[in-house]
């Protein structure tokens, strides 16, 4: 099936699932989230946790109402973050039992606070500051979570390991420039953090594992001025891809170029048109990223290409239709892809009405649709 017929149904179920067959999600109805787990070849479905967050579902024109569920798991671990209120809660599918990991101290009058309102780990480390705390991002192992915290413009990114070990807010130094990223990617304990710029100070930044708290930014080299905005790890952890902008903000023109982890060399992937989402294939030969023919989401079309490292050639994997645009989620095995098409008048991650596909990389077909969509955030998948 294409990606085109997906969208335009409901569920499509896997005749041969994969190795992880079980699709995790949430659903949000008013204040009230469900974390579901739906078998992709039967469609049986159970319920794994249900909790209340502080705002309904709907469409204001705060900041903080917009977004769907705030919680993530771990790819390798029964883990789940999520933020329950003004609580982040560590939650073992395993064992059933949660633990809180970051709690926001309610010191304001009003509804969203004041920047006085700091945040408190159970080892008392208190961080400042924020009016909500929102959309976790977990190590694959489920050992560390980065997650936003709202400000009264803009927003700062922390860092937790679920242990107690670690907390900050980043950067952990002071007069140093804000840096925050709407897709930090860990790699391992290492975290991957691309910045546009706006608020914060853009590049792209890297936090070592053993030093999450000191992102460097490892483009200041290259473009101290360059803005990026997507980005993705190698297998091997060296190699960065991501997606680029001049200062100028050129709106016709979003590169794809390959960094070195330490900065010391770079080059241009793919020069030529709107191109985001790059992800390598699990050999690290290839690379697969989603061109777009305008540089709004709501306009144009978008689809998705395979590049090889090695000569350059370039091939259409699958074309994504008006109204939807995409970003790529994760593997699934050596083959499958899974994306996650969201409602074109939308800003990602925010106000989205979403699908899931899993896509078979050879052929470009879908694999897997989700249900139609409605408040929801796709989180993974489970043995």
């Amino acid at each position: 099936m294409a990606v085109a017929d997906a969208l335009a149904g409901g569920e499509k179920l896997s005749n041969t699932p994969p190795a992880r067959p079980n699709l995790v999600y949430a659903v949000k109805t008013g204040e009230h989230v469900k974390i579901l787990k739906r078998h992709v070849k039967t469609g049986e479905e159970t319920t794994l946790l249900e909790y209340d967050e502080v705002v309904e579902a709907a469409h204001l024109r705060d900041v903080w109402p917009e977004f769907p569920p705030s919680v993530a798991l771990a790819s390798s671990a029964p883990t789940l973050v999520y933020v329950d209120g003004d609580e982040v809660i560590a939650y073992d599918l395993a064992q059933g039992t949660g633990s809180t990991v970051l709690k926001r101290l309610s010191e304001g009058n009003d509804r969203g606070g004041s920047l006085e309102n700091a945040s408190l780990t159970p080892n008392a480390t208190r961080l400042c500051c924020a009016y909500a705390l929102y959309a976790p991002i977990s190590a694959a192992d489920g050992s560390r979570v980065a997650l936003l915290m709202a400000q009264y413009e803009g927003n700062q990114l922390t860092v937790l390991s679920l242990d107690g070990a670690v907390a900050c807010v980043l950067p952990n130094k002071p007069n140093a420039g804000l840096i925050t990223s709407n897709d930090p990617t860990w790699s391992g304990g290492d975290l991957l953090l691309p910045s546009v710029g706006g608020y914060a100070d853009p590049g792209l930044y890297v936090s070592m594992a053993s030093d999450l708290c000191e992102p460097a930014e490892i483009t200041a080299g290259i473009d101290e001025n360059g803005r990026y905005d997507t980005a993705s790890w190698s297998p091997d952890n060296e190699w960065i891809a991501a997606s680029y902008q001049r200062e100028a903000l050129d709106p016709t023109s979003t590169s794809l170029v390959l960094v070195a982890r330490d900065g010391s060399e770079s080059r241009v992937l793919v020069e030529d048109g709107l191109n985001y989402w790059p992800l390598f294939a699990s050999d690290g030969r290839s690379l697969l990223f989603v061109q777009r023919t305008a540089a709004l989401c709501n306009e144009g079309t978008e689809s998705v290409w395979r590049m090889k490292l090695l000569t350059g050639e370039m091939h259409r994997l699958a074309d994504v239709p008006a109204g939807w645009s995409v970003r790529s989620l994760e593997w699934l095995d050596n083959r499958h892809l899974a994306l996650a098409p969201y409602a074109g008048r939308c800003e990602y991650p925010r106000k989205c009405s979403t699908r899931l596909l899993v896509l078979d990389s050879d052929t470009g077909l879908v694999f897997y649709a989700s249900p139609a969509p409605g408040v929801v955030t796709y989180l993974g998948f489970l043995p």
